[in-house]
């Protein structure tokens, strides 16, 4: 595995668990509140769980033709550059459709449950995933385009750190 991909990944899970930890102080009934019209908890969560899905059934997808993927270039580089600077600006960005939460309610232990096993599919993944393919293209973001392992899960771990906040806001607000 990866020495970078596994640091990373390990980083998620602790935000994602300390998230949990924080959540766990307060009345989940009242996580699929909206305030002021914006993402409840459980909306954010149902997003971060959606992009994650996503992203580990593309790279199952993409793996099973790696050695026909393009390799990491500058022109990749400096579009996840943007993205991340992009994302380190307090501005709201449209969630692609395929990742937006729908409005209805959940439950919130649902919510934590497939995200448990989805963080247990990209921890598979990770581990399963062979060094000869660290720099491969396996991921592709809408806004950013193609990616590799280490870059994929740079970005799903300042999305959800974003989306941390989000909820701790949100929270604070209900």
């Amino acid at each position: 595995m990866n020495k970078k991909a596994t640091e990373l990944f390990f980083r998620m899970e602790g935000n994602r668990k300390n998230l949990f930890q924080h959540l766990s102080e307060y009345n989940a009934d009242n996580f699929n509140e909206m305030p002021n019209g914006k993402w409840s908890v459980n909306q954010n969560i149902q997003h971060l769980l959606l992009s994650e899905k996503g992203t580990v059934a593309y790279m199952n997808k993409k793996i099973l033709a790696a050695d026909d993927l393009d390799t990491t270039g500058i022109k990749n580089k400096w579009n996840w550059f943007m993205l991340k600077a992009a994302f380190s600006v307090p501005f709201k960005y449209k969630a692609p459709g395929i990742v937006n939460p729908v409005k209805e309610e959940f439950v919130y232990e649902n919510l934590m449950r497939d995200w448990e096993v989805t963080r247990h599919k990209l921890q598979e993944f990770i581990s399963a995933y062979p060094d000869k393919y660290k720099n491969k293209n396996i991921f592709k973001h809408p806004m950013a385009g193609r990616a590799n392992l280490k870059m994929a899960l740079d970005f799903l771990d300042f999305h959800s750190t974003r989306h941390i906040g989000q909820i701790k806001r949100t929270i604070k607000s209900i």
